[in-house]
């Protein structure tokens, strides 16, 4: 028998072993997400996890983060992990939350975030066990676990968070799912009301000890998600920023296991979500000569400056992801044809 079949074997016997005993399991996933996750959310596990999940699961374990902020290609499985099973594991684990709140842009996505971990709550057998008895409400949305003194609350842009308790406890786990949309985040005005709401309702509604996840997609270069990322990468922000494209710099892909070859080539041929759901890019296309010359000026103004692209490492892995506000080099060779045919053209026509 080889090495792998029998770790696999021990691996299936200590899960065994764990789901018999309530003590070995709430001891063993109290100090670990990634095994509070293994237990009572192996369901989710259809595909073995990646690298990028397990960075997720320190960074939701670390206590001296106040800010997490998570950018990730769609289908990543960011808000399962750092939305679902992080709000329960912050209260299971040993941080012992008392008080989680999620926030969502609007009152449906609520309703949906609500209605996961109430589902969880009820059908989740192991979960139920170690976590019941709760009673819920719909007005607000909100989750209380009894015999824990905790509770989950649902809340949306539009509804006063700041000054929100849990008897004596203020919130001291904030988790901001997808709070925009494409929509929202376009005019420079939602943009800024967006932050503004961040630093007015969010920051103040919770205390020193809070830890605040804010969790999105690539909307737009000046996003509320890209400008927690300058706010944190400037230090303006005490927190950690981390990008998750499908496909690396150097076109590695990050999980391989669920995104096979023909499913990138499949998303590939919706360049435009492509690109910015997956690549998590957003660049102009050049269409014109001006486009052309700005290209130049840009790339003598960072060579004058000394501006370069600052990657990240994550094992094997090299992540400049977000990029923004540069062109895209992927009709330039088209655009070059164009230009040269049309002075070819003027050159065998003279007016």
């Amino acid at each position: 028998m080889k090495n792998n079949e029998i770790k696999a074997l021990d691996d299936q016997k200590l899960m065994e072993e764990i789901a018999k005993d309530q003590k070995i399991r709430t001891a063993i996933s109290r100090k670990d997400h990634f095994w509070f996750f293994n237990i009572y959310f192996s369901h989710y596990l259809i595909y073995p996890p990646a690298l990028f999940h397990k960075e997720m699961f320190e960074l939701s374990q670390r206590d001296d983060l106040r800010l997490i902020a998570i950018m990730a290609f769609r289908g990543s499985g960011k808000s399962t992990i750092m939305n679902l099973s992080y709000a329960l594991w912050s209260i299971l684990g040993k941080f012992e939350r008392k008080f989680v709140l999620i926030v969502s842009e609007t009152q449906s996505q609520a309703e949906v975030h609500f209605s996961d971990i109430l589902h969880e709550l009820k059908t989740n057998e192991l979960l139920s066990a170690d976590l019941g008895p709760f009673e819920e409400t719909r007005e607000p949305y909100s989750v209380l676990l009894k015999n824990l003194n905790a509770k989950i609350m649902f809340v949306y842009r539009g509804q006063t968070i700041r000054g929100m308790r849990h008897g004596p406890h203020r919130p001291d786990l904030i988790i901001i799912d997808d709070i925009e949309d494409s929509w929202s985040a376009q005019p420079g005005l939602t943009r800024d009301t967006t932050f503004e709401w961040f630093e007015t309702e969010i920051i103040p509604a919770g205390n020193s000890d809070t830890t605040i996840v804010i969790l999105g997609n690539l909307l737009h270069e000046d996003s509320f998600l890209m400008r927690i990322r300058e706010n944190v990468n400037d230090g303006k922000m005490l927190g950690v920023f981390r990008a998750y494209p499908l496909l690396d710099d150097l076109n590695q892909n990050l999980w391989p296991e669920k995104f096979t070859e023909e499913n990138v080539e499949q998303l590939k041929k919706n360049n435009s979500a492509w690109k910015k759901e997956y690549l998590l890019e957003l660049k102009k296309p050049i269409t014109t000569i001006i486009d052309l010359l700005d290209l130049t000026e840009q790339g003598s103004s960072d060579k004058k400056n000394g501006q370069t692209k600052k990657a990240v490492r994550l094992g094997k892995y090299v992540i400049s992801a977000p990029i923004t506000g540069c062109y895209d080099l992927g009709k330039i060779d088209k655009i070059l044809d164009e230009i040269e045919n049309k002075n070819h053209s003027k050159e065998n026509h003279p007016p």
